[in-house]
């Protein structure tokens, strides 16, 4: 078979717009990957975790600082660009016995307690005014133990109350007994620096 240059034209004009189609989705990619580091070194995210007895002794504090997953860091996109559903806030703090390291590719928290007045509840959100570009604004919860729990160690930030959502954030503490009574006061505060 014998190309002339009209197919040589075409294999070319092929080739071309291959190679086009390749660079703009490795480009897309690009951004993508620039937008959430950008986001991961603006946000300054740090969680106390307190425990007290029923009488108000303080016997933990643990005071750490946490990773945004990488589906918190598009979820972080969504809200910023007003996507029609960013409707979600991420307000509602879940528990665990998981001692796994937290990863930016986590979805879940393993083994999510949802037993003894520790299941996934809501936390107080508390607005900070914006300086310089720059604001700072916390989540606080306090759950009450209905029972003993032992090792929890693991706490996650989410956007439901429910089991799936979107877990923004998540850290991993020093793991803390807790008896019928006790509270475990979880807050977490999120910088968002200029």
């Amino acid at each position: 078979m014998k190309l002339n240059r009209k197919h040589l034209l075409a294999a070319f004009a092929l080739i071309l717009i291959g190679v086009v189609v390749g660079v703009t989705i490795t480009n897309a990619t690009y951004q993508q990957a620039q937008r959430q580091a950008y986001l991961r070194n603006h946000y300054d995210v740090n969680v106390l975790i307190v425990a007290r007895h029923p009488d108000g002794t303080i016997f933990y504090t643990y005071r750490t600082h946490n990773i945004v997953t990488n589906i918190g860091v598009t979820f972080l996109q969504v809200q910023a660009a007003g996507t029609p559903s960013a409707t979600a806030a991420a307000t509602w703090i879940g528990l665990t016995s998981d001692s796994t390291a937290p990863a930016y590719t986590d979805t879940t928290l393993t083994s999510e307690i949802a037993t003894s007045g520790l299941t996934r509840a809501a936390g107080t959100y508390t607005a900070g005014t914006a300086s310089s570009g720059d604001v700072t604004w916390t989540i606080t919860k306090t759950f009450t133990a209905t029972g003993a729990l032992t090792t929890v160690q693991k706490a996650g930030l989410w956007t439901t109350g429910t089991t799936g959502g979107t877990l923004f954030a998540e850290t991993t503490f020093a793991s803390v007994n807790l008896a019928n009574g006790d509270t475990l006061s979880i807050t977490w505060t999120v910088a968002a620096t200029n």
